[in-house]
């Protein structure tokens, strides 16, 4: 969905349109689908805890201002893929009483956002465990040198630019 709606901006930033945005939460767990309804009309629907994370998870992408969440659970299950993730905060959502991890899945970022988070990623993960440790003004100093970071990666034009110019 994501390498879709990058190259959907793509033609909408062309064409003189704002580009849009989705976030997707992913939570891994049991779940019932089922369908209801008669010949006139029809509704497929799924419940359970795992679709109510996701739910949550989903809602979290805005206030990250990221693309893609996932739980602990779910990086757990995807920790030997290539997915380049990192873990973003440990958060308590509502409806469950335990707190979890969640990751950022960036693959589909921006080739210089992306590269952008490659090179301030170790710097990222210690300044959220110094975070959870409650040490904030050590975690805001690296923080800020993580922005630094991003703001020395100059913009570069991704793959899929490059090939249609």
């Amino acid at each position: 969905m994501q390498y879709m709606l990058n190259e959907y901006n793509g033609f909408r930033k062309k064409t003189g349109y704002v580009p849009i945005s989705n976030g997707t939460g992913i939570h891994s767990g049991s779940a019932v689908f089922g369908t209801v309804g008669s010949t006139d009309r029809m509704e497929s629907t799924v419940l359970g805890d795992s679709v109510n994370v996701a739910s949550r998870l989903e809602g979290l992408t805005k206030l990250f201002k990221t693309s893609i969440i996932i739980s602990d659970k779910t990086q757990e299950l995807i920790k030997d893929k290539p997915f380049l993730s990192r873990k973003l905060d440990r958060v308590s959502v509502v409806g469950r009483n335990e707190p979890m991890d969640i990751f950022e899945i960036f693959d589909y970022d921006e080739e210089s956002i992306k590269e952008a988070k490659l090179k301030s990623r170790e710097e990222f993960k210690n300044s959220v465990e110094i975070y959870e440790k409650g040490n904030w003004s050590d975690a805001l100093n690296g923080f800020e040198q993580c922005i630094q970071i991003f703001l020395m990666t100059p913009p570069r034009k991704s793959i899929s630019t490059v090939v249609k110019s």
